[in-house]
Parts: C-alpha cells; structure tokens; sequence
C-alpha cells in the first residue's frame, strides 16, 4: 500500500463534529488515504457527484483506485446501498475503488441490525469489521472509535483483496433485461 497517497471521495463530506471529522482522518490516514486529496462536494444529487469525479484525471484508468467514504448510512438500503450503485453507474472507475463506511452512533444506532439483514458483518463495529452486501459489495465499516492503525491497516487491505474479486464477479442487476 501506498500510504498517504490515495485519492479520497466524500460524495456526503465530511461528519459534522469536529470530534468525528478528527475519527474520520485518522481512518483515512490508517487505510492509506491522502487527506490533501480529498473530493468532499456533499451532495443530494449522487450521480452529479459521479459524473463529476469521473472527469478527474487522478481516477482514469491506471492510476491507484481512490478510496469512497460514505458517511451517511441510514437508511443503509438508500444511502450506502442505492448511493454505491449510483456512483459505480456515473463513475464506472469506481467499480475499482475502496469502500468504507463511518457509522455513529448518534446517526444511525441500528446500522448492525440492517447490516445484518442485507448482508453479511463480520464482527461487531468497534472492530472495524468487514460487511459484505447485497451482490456482494465489500465495505471496511469504521466509527470514533475505530482507532488501531495496525488493525484499520490489516483490514483495509482484506478490503482491497474482497474488492478484487467483486469486481471480477458478474454483477446482478435489479433491472429486468431488455427486450429486443
């Protein structure tokens, strides 16, 4: 891993506490993040995100894949779900990046419990654990307190690993296919 050199998008920004902000950037950093190199335009419009983060040079092919952090989570099936299909379409490059999740608490205090019901959580939150949803979409999900850099480091490149093989797997569409 590169560290400190990998390009970072915020598509919701950054958290609001500054208590949380802080949390964020330790992660970011741990997971090899660049936070000189963060693309934190918050938006409602996702796909306009997309769009416009497709248009950056740094994300082209051949360049290290850019690590997303989603910092919005509830409703997990809308704001992580939906938003990385969303992104993927606008941005097809990001098929290749990172996916992390920052949870809090105070923003989303059943975030296990959906986890749990649309996918696959490896471990309790405060361990950085690994969640695998639908179609198999791998995702590192952090909080606060998720504060070991050795363990953010080892699990972010199972990330990495998990990614890979999503990204060679077919992927399932909800779309019926076309007639023609």
């Amino acid at each position: 891993m590169n560290l400190g050199r990998t390009l970072v998008l915020l598509p919701y920004g950054l958290p609001e506490l500054a208590a949380h902000r802080e949390a964020c950037a330790e992660v970011l950093l741990a997971c090899g993040g660049d936070v000189d190199r963060v693309i934190d335009q918050p938006s409602d419009d996702l796909a306009r995100f997309g769009k416009y983060v497709s248009r950056i040079p740094a994300l082209r092919e051949g360049a290290p894949p850019p690590i997303v952090m989603l910092t919005r989570t509830s409703p997990l099936p809308l704001t992580v779900v939906s938003a990385r299909r969303t992104l993927e379409r606008a941005a097809p490059t990001l098929g290749r990046a990172s996916w992390l999740l920052f949870v809090t608490e105070e923003d989303d205090p059943f975030f296990t419990d959906g986890a749990r019901r649309l996918g696959l959580l490896s471990t309790e939150l405060p361990h950085a654990p690994m969640w695998t949803g639908p179609d198999g979409m791998p995702f590192l999900v952090t909080t606060p307190h998720t504060r070991a850099p050795d363990v953010l480091s080892q699990r972010f490149q199972t990330l990495r690993g998990q990614a890979d093989k999503y990204r060679r797997a077919p992927m399932l569409t909800s779309r019926p296919p076309s007639k023609g």
